[in-house]
């Protein structure tokens, strides 16, 4: 079946002719098909502009596809029509009248042809560096100095009107206003007329400013009459007139597009008040005028302004895109008739003559893209800070891409049976995979591509649930700051191109920097908080679905969040490639060599510049764990190598050549810094088979060499050197390294938490015993292990056998403390804090359990709590010897630390204590 592109003009709901109970029976390409039929065949009932065409055919869009492929049936037609509708109609629009349904050239021709149509202004804000349009409620004031500029303003040959104001206002002025009741002076300067208020020729004259000729006065009535061939445009219910001589008629259909205002500053005036400042970034923000359009068509009324800016019914509202940065929208004119409408290529009209196409709009004057996306917008707050661009402008983008400023985006398929393969795929997945095609068929690449993309973000938000954020920044952090403040200026720069697959090819990259390296360095420590908040927000266009209910889930408002700006340190920005370089080297190494990759490096130097050597120390542990160290050197000037003396064969007399070997084998025996000092002073003489050698400098060289087992990778920024032996203290440490990680598995497998402790069992191994016992104090320390014990039997919640461990295998068995709710059990005794069951906890008394064995006198001491709480704990405990459980809503819970039961266990899985069932 093959199918044309061409554009929907009709609105649903439609009658699809399927019966309900057939919904779950026809197949997936049966049913897209039927519904092509159905809405190509109601298109020609549905109420259309006078003199539009009404096209029989259409290709189905992306979006018509995609909701297609829902997770749950769907239960009934009416659920169904209203999903697709929201993707069936992106280019008409509904005025105030809920019947008329306009197409774009429609609105075009009555957006030009209207006579309702005049330049306004509106005064806000710009700040620098958010680069943002800002409202009053975004800006605050603080005390400080401003100018006040004295300027003319050409507007006739030898004219200039006299203006002051704000230094950030006159700067932008592109014509006056005139008030037809003030009074107004003319001064002759020569061959120059100038015109101002009565106030500003007072304020000059005392500024010594020479007026040669007495002045006269005029009425601005009078002034605006003097210009005839000046365009004067009155403001809407304001008594002034805009008075500009730039405007030419092509001009004025452009909105006054193009004006050429001649602004010269004269003088100025120094004053101290309140200066307004950005909100956000805390700087200055200068006072913008910005000119829009008041257009009325039909019964409705709006205000449309160039950057973001909208007003509707008299309310402002700042709308979701930055309009200026838009390619400009391409239009075709008739030469006959005037008729105006959409359209990149030259055709014939209806009325015999030719559309050219003479004109590319900015988009900011039409307001169908401004409807567009007020409908579109669901939170009608400030939409267009870099908060809202980097939170929803991307994810409102990919929706309104299909429309593209009225230009559909079409997949072209010759048979839509091709789309049931991949109707049981992740939606969310088919989703990127249909925005970032465009256009031409979805291959299985495709979806293995953003498949393998989604899952990386997956394991950074597990990453995350497994070990926790903190605030404080390192030097890591700095260098993954900078790649996402990149990735932000791309979003922007989107904008602009609308280059969608660049766009998601840079997020890859960030994704995969973030997993790949950061994630690798940064091993087993808490993530920031503050990338963490990026890589959610930057996300959440890509894949909503995810990014929404992970944060239901760990209740992160994304509304809360806001983009800041962070440094870069430029070094920093070379020195982790180079990290990540030697590391690749060093793996490369390891396989060309046999040595398996799991074994640690014996020793790791990194030779820097004196000045650097903090920056690395910072991350001296990452790196050790990063390179899988032992230990770790950060120097200016490794001291290591050795000073050797190398025979120069080719500098040998005649008489010396047959001893080549010989005199080669006695240097090497020889102090080569003492020879060199020797040899400085005179020559040196060696003796040879009794035979006296005199060595000059001339037949000798001194270098530095790697000592035996080392190797040496020389980056642009650094030199790494690293031992490769593999001795006994490594293999030991080796076999540390993999136990290690046999345990961090099985605690994943039991959802161990982070931050709580364990006890861990392993088999009573002599060998393991020695292997152990040098770190024992770093495995409670840093592990999270409350105790080790070594036994043949053993119990624990979970008991596994590993071969490759060491030779013979061994068993390890872990069980979780479960500190958190041990805790809280604690702190539900009578009189006892959270911060007292912190106590208790941490000088020995594990559980109720633990404190029914003791005293109150020896619980006393040893906790520190006075004697008399004390006391009072142990006599709540006498009397209670089980504890009943509760029952809300069916459900089953532990009453000390509150975790759910779901089977009948006489003693608590989390706090041990004793449960009563009666």
């Amino acid at each position: 079946m093959s199918i044309e592109k061409t554009r929907i003009r009709s609105t649903l709901p439609i009658n699809l002719p399927i019966k309900k109970e057939d919904i779950y029976s026809i197949s997936y390409s049966d049913f897209i098909l039927k519904l092509q039929e159905t809405i190509s065949s109601t298109i020609a009932t549905k109420k259309t502009p006078a003199n539009k065409l009404t096209p029989d055919k259409l290709i189905i869009p992306t979006d018509v596809v995609v909701p297609v492929t829902i997770k749950r049936p769907v239960m009934n037609f009416t659920e169904l029509i209203e999903y697709l509708s929201m993707f069936t109609n992106p280019f008409l629009i509904s005025s105030a009248d809920q019947n008329a349904i306009w197409s774009l050239d429609t609105i075009i021709e009555k957006l030009f042809k209207t006579n309702s149509i005049m330049v306004i202004k509106k005064s806000t804000y710009y700040c620098e560096y958010c680069k943002t349009q800002l409202s009053n409620r975004d800006v605050h004031m603080e005390k400080g100095e401003y100018r006040v500029l004295y300027a003319k303003i050409r507007i006739s040959d030898d004219t200039y009107f006299i203006h002051s104001g704000l230094e950030d206002i006159v700067l932008q002025i592109s014509g006056v206003n005139i008030n037809p009741d003030s009074i107004f002076i003319v001064q002759n300067l020569g061959n120059e007329k100038w015109i101002m208020e009565n106030y500003i020729f007072e304020k000059l004259k005392e500024k010594t400013i020479i007026f040669p000729s007495k002045p006269e006065e005029k009425k601005g009535s009078e002034i605006i009459e003097w210009f005839k061939n000046v365009k004067a445009i009155s403001q809407k219910e304001l008594p002034t007139k805009f008075l500009s001589s730039e405007f030419s008629d092509e001009d004025e259909r452009l909105i006054g597009e193009n004006e050429r205002v001649e602004v010269e500053i004269i003088d100025h005036e120094t004053f101290e008040g309140n200066i307004p400042h950005c909100n956000y970034c805390g700087r200055r923000v200068t006072k913008r005028r910005l000119k829009g359009v008041y257009v009325r068509i039909g019964s409705l009324n709006f205000n449309i302004f160039p950057k973001n800016f909208i007003n509707i019914s008299k309310k402002d509202i700042l709308i979701s895109k930055d309009f200026r940065n838009f390619p400009k929208i391409p239009l075709l004119e008739c030469d006959k008739c005037g008729k105006i409408e959409y359209g990149f290529n030259e055709k014939p009209c209806t009325c015999g003559g030719m559309m050219k196409r003479n004109y590319s709009y900015d988009p900011y004057i039409l307001p169908l893209g401004v409807y567009e996306m007020i409908k579109s917008v669901k939170n009608r707050g400030v939409l267009n800070h870099r908060e809202f661009k980097h939170r929803f402008l991307m994810l409102a983008l990919m929706s309104e891409l299909k429309s593209n400023f009225f230009s559909d985006v079409f997949i072209s398929y010759t048979d839509l049976k091709d789309f049931d393969k991949f109707k049981d795929k992740d939606p969310e997945v088919l989703r990127i995979s249909f925005i970032s095609k465009m256009h031409g068929k979805i291959h299985e690449n495709d979806i293995r591509r953003f498949s393998k993309l989604k899952n990386i973000l997956i394991n950074i938000l597990n990453y995350m649930e497994i070990y926790g954020t903190r605030d404080n920044e390192n030097i890591l952090d700095m260098w993954i700051y900078s790649k996402v403040e990149r990735f932000k200026v791309n979003m922007e720069k989107f904008i602009e191109n609308y280059d969608f697959g660049k766009l998601l090819r840079d997020y890859e990259n960030l994704i995969m920097s973030i997993s790949r390296d950061y994630m690798k360095i940064n091993r087993k420590e808490k993530i920031n908080s503050g990338i963490f908040n990026e890589i959610v927000v930057l996300s959440y266009p890509f894949f909503p679905s995810t990014i929404s209910s992970f944060s239901q889930k760990h209740q992160i408002n994304l509304n809360d969040f806001r983009v800041g700006r962070f440094s870069v340190n430029e070094m920093l920005e070379r020195f982790i490639p180079d990290l990540i370089e030697a590391r690749k080297r060093i793996l490369n190494l390891k396989i060309k060599e046999g040595i398996p990759l799991s074994t640690p490096l014996k020793k790791l130097i990194i030779e820097v510049n004196f000045k650097h050597i903090p920056l690395l120390l910072n991350i001296k542990q990452n790196i050790l764990r990063y390179f899988n160290a032992y230990s770790i050197e950060i120097t200016e000037k490794w001291m290591g190598l050795e000073y050797k003396v190398k025979l120069k064969r080719e500098n040998l007399g005649e008489i010396y050549k047959p001893f080549a070997n010989m005199i080669e084998n006695v240097l090497s025996k020889i102090d080569a810094k003492k020879m060199k000092e020797e040899i400085e002073k005179n020559n040196y003489e060696i003796g040879v088979e009794g035979n006296l050698i005199t060595i000059t400098p001339q037949m000798v060289e001194f270098i530095y060499e790697l000592p035996k087992n080392y190797e040496m990778i020389d980056l642009p920024n650094f030199k790494i050197f690293f031992d490769k032996e593999v001795d006994k203290k490594i293999e030991d440490f080796g076999v540390l390294r993999k136990l290690l990680r046999r345990i961090a598995s099985m605690k994943k497998n039991l959802k161990v938490e982070y931050d709580d402790y364990i006890d861990l069992f392993l088999s009573d191994s002599k060998l393991l015993r020695n292997i152990i016992d040098p770190y024992i104090d770093r495995l409670v320390e840093e592990y999270k292990i409350r105790k080790i014990k070594f036994s043949d039997k053993f119990t624990a919640s979970l008991v596994m056998s590993y071969n490759d461990i060491l030779e013979g295998g061994i068993d390890v068995g872990i069980s979780p403390v479960y500190k958190k709710y041990k805790i809280k059990s604690l702190s539900k005794l009578p009189g006892i804090t959270m911060e007292d069951a912190e106590k208790i906890f941490s000088s020995g008394f594990y559980t109720i359990n633990d404190i029914r064995k003791s005293n109150p006198k020896e619980f006393s001491d040893k906790t520190k709590i006075v004697l008399s709480k004390t006391k009072i704990v142990f006599e709540y405990l006498e009397n209670i010897k089980s504890f009943h459980v509760l029952n809300i809503k069916g459900l089953n819970y532990c009453p000390m630390c509150e975790v759910e039961l779901l089977e009948k266990v006489n003693v608590c899985p989390r706090c041990e204590v004793h449960l009563d069932w009666s």
